[in-house]
């Protein structure tokens, strides 16, 4: 595939880079896109089959789950923009330990209690942290975690509302009915945002480059090499195959390392942007 040659080149291959030169810009555009494009698609792939059965299994042990989960005991009313529970507070719902399920923005170590409900105490963010909750609902707001992040949100932007374990299931139920329905067309959707979120970062590098490229023409000022801005553009679209090969993977395996691709694309415009060399004259003998 010639797709693979011009990889192989961009990696190494001073010959190849001092040919750049001559050749137009639609040349590196046309590689760039094809490569940005194959790479969004293999990584659409993957990404999708990783996430998709996660999803799947999630959504399958929610019904059953959901019945045990929610305590029969417990109601909760949202009115006028202010919560109550038919319960002692501070009270405590315990994290479901379902095999391959985890609640998204929660850390293990810290979180014990999926949700805490306490409208009665003043109004303190931190006693999430004291009730070891992935959620905590007070008389007037709910503070979910999301990482790092504590996000507060106002009852008031919520309808009048009352929940009990029966209505609990049965929103369940009508959720698992539409995943189960629309499944396929979940997992096309998720591929697509993928794909395109791929081709965008790529295309993002190029505006990227407008930058770069004045390193790389100042690489070969000291290497004493005739590089101008548009050529040195061209030198950078191929110099940073290998950083666009490689993020996504280190990325996927928490090993981010700061400037890497930038690293990368100079280093592989210092190691390509060589002279050609020169043959000597054969000079013959009596």
């Amino acid at each position: 595939m010639q797709l693979i040659q011009i990889f192989k080149q961009s990696v190494y291959s001073p010959d190849f880079y001092r040919e750049l030169k001559d050749k137009p810009l639609k040349f590196s555009i046309k590689y760039f896109y094809l490569l940005a494009v194959v790479l969004s698609v293999i990584w659409a792939l993957i990404l999708t089959f990783t996430i998709v059965p996660i999803v799947n299994v999630f959504i399958t042990q929610l019904g059953p789950m959901a019945r045990d989960f929610y305590p029969a005991e417990l109601v909760i009313t949202v009115q006028n923009g202010q919560a109550s529970a038919n319960v002692s507070q501070p009270y405590l719902i315990k994290m479901p330990v379902t095999e391959g399920v985890k609640v998204p923005g929660t850390d293990e170590k810290q979180v014990e209690n999926i949700l805490a409900i306490d409208t009665v105490s003043p109004f303190d963010p931190k006693l999430i942290d004291e009730y070891k909750a992935a959620a905590l609902l007070t008389k007037d707001y709910l503070v979910m975690r999301d990482d790092n992040v504590l996000k507060v949100q106002k009852l008031a932007d919520f309808p009048n509302l009352t929940i009990d374990q029966d209505r609990f299931s049965t929103v369940v139920e009508q959720v698992q009915s539409i995943f189960n329905r629309f499944a396929p067309v979940f997992t096309v959707v998720v591929s697509l945002l993928i794909f395109l979120g791929m081709l965008v970062a790529a295309s993002y590098k190029l505006l990227y480059l407008l930058l770069l490229a004045l390193l790389i023409m100042l690489i070969g000022k000291i290497k004493k090499l005739d590089v101008n801005y548009k050529y040195a553009y061209r030198i950078g679209i191929h110099a940073m195959s290998l950083g666009l090969v490689l993020s996504p993977v280190l990325f996927l395996l928490h090993a981010v390392i700061p400037y890497l691709f930038t690293i990368l694309l100079l280093v592989m415009a210092w190691a390509n942007l060589k002279p050609a060399e020169q043959s000597l004259p054969l000079t013959s003998t009596a």
